[in-house]
């Protein structure tokens, strides 16, 4: 069973080589990309070993982690368009 994607070996690479606390955003969106590959093999490894609560849980790491790393996300353009429900609406 494979552990890492091979396509992710060069986002390992440049994650170990970076300063550690650096907040820059193209690395924020490639560890989010990395997070959100390795959850979603972690989550089929559970699902085959009959965990279903912590694939569940994996799953929901890997969309957090996708959206994280999606450019609307990153623009901040949804949380700018985000309205509060108000209480009695239709919404």
């Amino acid at each position: 069973m494979r552990l890492m994607p091979t396509d992710d070996k060069h986002a390992i690479a440049s994650l170990r080589s970076q300063k550690p606390y650096r907040d820059v955003s193209p690395d924020r969106v490639e560890t989010a990309r990395y997070i959100a590959a390795l959850t979603a093999e972690m989550s089929v490894m559970a699902r085959h070993a009959k965990l279903p609560l912590l694939s569940y849980f994996l799953e929901m790491a890997r969309i957090e982690a996708a959206e994280a790393a999606s450019p609307k996300r990153r623009s901040g353009r949804a949380a700018r368009e985000r309205q509060p429900i108000e209480p009695g609406s239709d919404a």
